[in-house]
Formats: C-alpha cells, sequence, structure tokens
C-alpha cells in the first residue's frame, strides 16, 4: 500500500471503488476521491489563482477613475453646498413671506419646499450619501487587489 492510500479496496453495492486520501499541504484540506484528487484540486486552485488575478487587472481602472473623481466630486459638492444652502434660505424666506403677505398658499408652499430640496437635508444630503458610498467602493477594491 502507498503512502497516499487508506485502508484496503472496500466494496460498494454498485461496485469495486477504491478510496484515495490526499492532504492538500498549503491549506490543510482532506479530499476523499476515487481519481487523482491532488490534481483536481489544484487544478481548481490554479483556476481560482488566475480568475481573482484577472479580476483585479480588470478593476484598476475602476480604482484609477474612483480616485480621481471622488475628490473632484467632493469639490464639487462642498462649493455647491454654499450656494446652495443661500438659496435655499432665499427661497424659503420668500416663501414664508408670499403666505404672510397673502399670496397663494399652494405657491408658497411650494417654494418653501424647493427650498427644503435644495437645502442640506435635501438634495445634498442624498449627494453626500453616494459620495461615502463611492469612497467605500473604491476602498473595498484598493483592499481587493492588495489582497
Amino acid at each position: 500500500m502507498t503512502s497516499g492510500q487508506v485502508g484496503p479496496k472496500w466494496q460498494d453495492k454498485i461496485g469495486v471503488i477504491s478510496a484515495t486520501l490526499w492532504c492538500a499541504p498549503e491549506n490543510d484540506i482532506i479530499y476523499v476521491d476515487s481519481t487523482k484528487p491532488h490534481i483536481k484540486a489544484m487544478k481548481g486552485a490554479i483556476h481560482m489563482k488566475i480568475f481573482r488575478f484577472f479580476l483585479k487587472i480588470i478593476s484598476l481602472p475602476f480604482i484609477l477613475a474612483l480616485s480621481i473623481l471622488n475628490p473632484f466630486l467632493t469639490f464639487l459638492l462642498c462649493f455647491s453646498s454654499a450656494i446652495s444652502t443661500i438659496a435655499s434660505t432665499l427661497l424659503g424666506g420668500m416663501g414664508i413671506l408670499m403666505w404672510i403677505t397673502g399670496s397663494s398658499f399652494y405657491h408658497s408652499m411650494a417654494i418653501v419646499i424647493m427650498g427644503f430640496l435644495i437645502s442640506p437635508f435635501g438634495i445634498q444630503g442624498i449627494m453626500e450619501w453616494m459620495l461615502k458610498r463611492l469612497y467605500d467602493l473604491n476602498d473595498s477594491l484598493k483592499g481587493f487587489v492588495t489582497s
């Protein structure tokens, strides 16, 4: 009996099957199969390494694009937040002033709602959330490539 086989051949209801035991040295996984399991395991590991390598190469342009795009979008968000905060204050004040002076209630509330949407709690908050997700995506892609 060789060092790779365990026990004698045994008989199943279907036929005679020889069980071979093989232990992978890098990850200590034991495979039991009837036909050269070490070759199957090594082929699977090699295919997975090649697949991961190609995925890493494919993700590099996305990392580069996100690394350039994220600071630019952060600058635009900071610049536009100052302008939209001023505009939302003016729209909110104008809507309240229209309501006090006796203009149509619906028109004045529409202007107040537009002022809220461009305030830091409206669209700016959504844009900040999306920008944080882009930073998280960039960080996770960098972690995948360096792993």
